[in-house]
């Protein structure tokens, strides 16, 4: 038996978020289900692996950072992208362990805003620093990510006052600026730029993939109740559809012997094809 009532077939070469996931090698999936739970549903699932994904990603880039200022005896310099990786770190095991993500979204996310500052001030402003505050723009795109437009405005607020606190003062720490070499401050430039914007990229990537991965899924969904028309209908409007005809027929119609049939028959075996 066939039908072509709108129904498409279940698999249209597109994949679910979980089906795409288990395509990845297992030390990602390992690192960004880290505090995974049954109960989550796609949309915590999504945040969940963004935050662990990114908070590994950046932590990843710190002991760049680290070991060239120890190397050229900036302590403190040094110690601002350690404090990072240290945190992230003992957030990720309590992650783990708890399941809780609130506190590592919020720990995350002011690092990710404070400490390329801080880094930048402390190697004397804008230029001697290779504008490593440009780190400082992921906190409110991972915000946007991680709950929503209306949650990253405060967090790119604080961007844009921090950038302009380092403004105002980058003559003043430009001028008490330690020696870091040029070699050093053009390699860090293009670091910078660069790290910056992979984290950006595959951030997005990953999250637009999933989304249209899941519009996908609901699309699918959609045309399995519902003829295509009516389902375009919806999608154009959103408006409860009711439509008068001044007439109509309905017809109830057995075909002979399905159901004794359908008992024998599995309901995978069963179901309409379609065309």
């Amino acid at each position: 038996m066939e039908s072509t009532s709108g129904r498409v077939p279940t698999d249209l070469g597109q994949s679910t978020v979980s089906d795409r996931w288990e395509r990845l090698p297992r030390a990602i999936q390992r690192i960004a289900d880290i505090g995974a739970s049954e109960s989550d549903d796609e949309e915590r699932r999504l945040q969940r692996r963004v935050l662990n994904l990114t908070s590994v990603l950046v932590a990843g880039f710190t002991p760049v950072w680290t070991i060239t200022y120890a190397i050229l005896g900036l302590a403190v310099s040094a110690a601002i992208p350690l404090v990072y990786t240290t945190v992230t770190a003992v957030f990720l095991s309590v992650h783990a362990q708890t399941g809780s993500f609130r506190g590592l979204r919020l720990a995350g996310l002011l690092m990710m805003l404070t400490l390329p500052f801080l880094l930048q001030s402390s190697l004397g402003g804008f230029a001697n620093g290779s504008m490593v505050a440009l780190w400082a723009l992921t906190a409110p795109l991972s915000a946007m990510f991680y709950v929503g437009p209306r949650y990253a405005l405060p967090w790119f607020a604080g961007f844009a006052a921090l950038s302009l606190i380092s403004v105002a003062i980058d003559s003043e720490l430009a001028a008490s600026a330690p020696d870091v070499p040029e070699g050093v401050r053009i390699a860090f430039f293009g670091l910078n730029l660069l790290a910056v914007s992979t984290t950006v990229f595959l951030l997005l990537q990953y999250f637009v993939r999933a989304r249209d991965r899941e519009r996908a899924r609901s699309e699918r969904l959609l045309l399995n109740v519902l003829p295509a028309p009516i389902a375009a209908r919806l999608r154009r409007s959103g408006d409860v559809i009711a439509d008068a005809h001044p007439a109509a027929t309905v017809l109830f119609a057995d075909l002979v012997g399905f159901t004794p049939l359908a008992g024998r028959i599995p309901p995978e075996e069963l179901r309409p094809r379609a065309r």
